[in-house]
């Protein structure tokens, strides 16, 4: 959305690795009052299909399932609203995470939406991160 983010990822196996959730912090920059948080949850479905549920710091109104597919390197996944689709993508290496996400109206444009990237940090390494 055009304005620097302090961001963090937390993501964990549940329900006896069934699923994983994700949960998202982030802090613009500019104004530490701006903020927001997100907590995904992905699934397997079919073969190598994904399937999930967004869910955040708006409330109820804007909690959307997603559908997706797995790729090599990562997955996609596409979460519609009533007046747009969000795909996003994340790309996943050992020392990064990676993930884009485009928004595409009912005309059919697109238009990139926001972009992150998380860099590993092992529980030791974050701590320090945490005390600076």
């Amino acid at each position: 959305m055009g304005k620097p983010v302090s961001i963090t990822l937390e993501g964990k196996f549940i329900l006896r690795h069934a699923m994983f959730s994700v949960d998202i912090q982030s802090q613009a920059k500019a104004n530490p009052q701006d903020d927001y948080a997100a907590h995904l949850v992905f699934g397997g479905a079919l073969s190598e299909a994904l399937i999930g549920i967004w869910t955040d710091s708006f409330g109820g109104a804007y909690i959307a399932t997603g559908h997706g597919a797995t790729r090599r390197d990562g997955f996609d996944m596409a979460y519609r609203y009533p007046d747009s689709t969000f795909v996003n993508r994340w790309t996943v290496t050992k020392a990064r995470i990676a993930w884009d996400i485009v928004m595409s109206g009912k005309d059919g444009k697109t238009k990139p939406f926001a972009a992150y990237i998380f860099h590993r940090h092992s529980c030791d390494q974050a701590r320090e991160l945490l005390k600076t």
